[in-house]
């Protein structure tokens, strides 16, 4: 019985420090800010965030939901830094005056008629940015054209004198 009892203790110190483990895991789960990526139009290409910038657009909020509205070369340059966990986006585009949302092709509201594809995170020594593609079915089986874009960016950075992440 005594021998009955010990075990019962010992299980119980084990449940508790599991439950404890568990629960601090939980805890340290951070939720990114609910975010969405505005194109102007149903312009099919790629598309990114170059993110904290000396010169960049800096963070605008509407309805509790930060707002990442694409300029005409698609490259979007922002003062803040990245934020990171588990994310809540929306894509949208606009089509006749009228805002009209677009999903991920994994989304069960996907229609494969225009479809968000990213992001995809890639850093450079001083900054981040993220890059996306938005479209119909998407294919680079090689990533040239991923890596073409990203250095189009870099360039773009470059050539534009903008002091970004560690460079500011």
């Amino acid at each position: 019985m005594k021998l009955e009892l010990t075990q019962i203790k010992t299980m119980e110190k084990v449940k508790n420090k599991l439950f404890i483990i568990i629960l601090l895991f939980l805890c340290s789960c951070q939720f990114a800010e609910p975010t969405d990526f505005v194109l102007n139009s149903k312009e099919e290409g790629r598309y990114a965030i170059v993110y904290d910038c000396e010169n960049g657009i800096a963070e605008n909020y509407v309805d509790g939901r930060l707002q990442h509205i694409f300029p005409e070369n698609n490259i979007l340059v922002v003062s803040y830094p990245k934020t990171s966990g588990i994310v809540d986006y929306r894509f949208y585009y606009y089509e006749n005056g009228k805002k009209i949302e677009f999903f991920m092709p994994t989304h069960k509201k996907s229609d494969n008629s225009f479809l968000a594809f990213g992001p995809t995170r890639t850093s450079t020594i001083t900054y981040d940015k993220d890059m996306f593609y938005f479209g119909k079915d998407y294919e680079d089986k090689n990533n040239k054209d991923f890596f073409d874009f990203a250095r189009y960016v870099d360039n773009y950075i470059k050539e534009q004198g903008l002091k970004c992440g560690k460079n500011r």
